[in-house]
């Protein structure tokens, strides 16, 4: 094995470090390249034209959850109304069946006093007989 020279870890080290700074150049190079730019340029249209499509969608969604919460208040108005006019025809209701049985109570009273006056009337007749 005489043939075999380890390297020493200074060696080592600077092999590293000279290989990192080759793959740095390179890579910096790349970056200015023509042919990067012209990659990250596109890159950057269709980030911006996927911002914009985004956008448009949230204004589209935005109108419909308007248009959504306008159709709700609108039947949440008609229900309201239905209801409020629910409670009248049941007032209606209820003031006429208080009409009509304050027009029973009132024959039914008018009844009692005819019977009175002619079971008055007939008594007093019997005691004009015996008189």
């Amino acid at each position: 094995m005489a043939g075999l020279k380890e390297k020493s870890f200074a060696e080592r080290r600077s092999s590293a470090m000279d290989k990192k700074q080759e793959q740095l150049k390179n890579y910096q190079a790349r970056l200015a390249s023509p042919e990067m730019k012209a990659q990250e340029a596109a890159r950057r249209a269709i980030v911006d034209a996927r911002n914009i499509r985004n956008a448009e969608r949230e204004a589209i969604r935005a109108k419909e959850r308007e248009a959504e919460e306008a159709a709700r208040a609108e039947r949440e108005i008609i229900l309201e109304a239905e209801r409020e006019i629910e409670r009248q025809r049941a007032e209606e209701i209820k003031a006429t069946e208080a009409a009509a049985a304050l027009a029973r109570a009132s024959r039914v009273i008018a009844d009692e006093v005819a019977r009175k006056a002619a079971r008055d009337a007939k008594y007093a007749a019997r005691k004009a007989r015996k008189l």
